[in-house]
């Protein structure tokens, strides 16, 4: 699986990653966005999967706003492959799906792909403490990955997002990553 320029640009060791400084960021600490910035995580990929991005990006918002029966990876691999063994065999789902179809599996499917969304609408939307899916790519090849925030820093707006497969990167300039972003997917709690 090749990676998307987004991704490959941003990849350093997360102890790397500088702070930001609430004074600096003019939209302003929210509650909502430091649990998110804190709290969101994904599991590894079941079985070091190569094309399970969709699911480990269902299972992690799943895990964020947890449901009374939790939702792991195979449980929605064995939803959307209903007639395979998903988690005993490697190979057996190891297969690209759509995120939408992902997240109606866990039930926190509210809309998408819709192209890439604007800034404010994805601020929105984490402002209501809900992550914000992204698939990067093109139309012959994609990876989702879960924006978790927003920020202006200086005039320039910059996303905070992670990625399934790899450590997290510097935050870019809004402008940058919607350019790698094909679809967003928003989020029920």
């Amino acid at each position: 699986m090749s990676l998307p320029n987004i991704i490959k640009d941003t990849q350093i060791k997360i102890s790397a990653i500088p702070l930001k400084k609430t004074a600096e960021v003019t939209t302003g600490a929210r509650l909502s966005r430091e649990r998110l910035t804190n709290e969101f995580r994904m599991n590894p990929p079941h079985d070091l999967r190569d094309y399970w991005c969709w699911a480990i990006v269902a299972e992690g918002i799943s895990l964020y706003h947890p449901k009374p029966d939790p939702v792991s990876q195979c449980d929605i691999a064995a939803v959307l492959f209903p007639d395979r063994e998903c988690c005993s065999s490697h190979k057996e789902c190891d297969e690209t799906k759509e995120l939408d179809e992902a997240l109606k599996a866990t039930g926190n499917y509210a809309s998408g792909p819709e192209g890439p969304a604007g800034f404010w609408a994805i601020d929105a939307q984490l402002q209501d403490d809900k992550p914000v899916c992204c698939r990067i790519g093109d139309a012959y090849s994609g990876h989702y990955v879960v924006i978790i925030d927003t920020y202006v820093l200086n005039g320039t707006e910059f996303v905070s997002f992670l990625d399934p497969y790899y450590d997290r990167g510097p935050d870019p300039p809004y402008e940058s990553f919607i350019a790698s972003c094909s679809d967003t997917y928003f989020t029920l709690k």
